[in-house]
């Protein structure tokens, strides 16, 4: 024996009719002179780590340049002007 349902339509159900949008359209967009419109160019990444330009050819008769001297930050218990060496 089947049941009969009354489905019952909420407010918001009966303002929605699936008739024609009383909305007019949205005129045209206007062209802005100020927009770009050729393509954006990608600018270039750098991949891997900046390495700084080569040092200059060494002169004939002059000593080559030093090679650069990488430090470590200090430690924590170390003085100002001391130096640790680490044998």
């Amino acid at each position: 024996m089947p049941i009969s349902r009354t489905i019952e339509r909420t407010a918001t159900e009966e303002k929605s009719s699936p008739g024609p949008s009383k909305r007019p359209e949205a005129p045209p967009p206007v062209e802005d002179p100020h927009i770009r419109k050729d393509p954006i160019e990608e600018p270039r990444i750098r991949k891997g780590p900046i390495e700084e330009p080569p040092a200059p050819s060494p002169v004939p008769g002059e000593p080559p340049p030093a090679p650069p001297v990488i430090r470590d930050p200090p430690a924590p218990t170390q003085k100002p002007n001391e130096v640790i060496r680490v044998a």
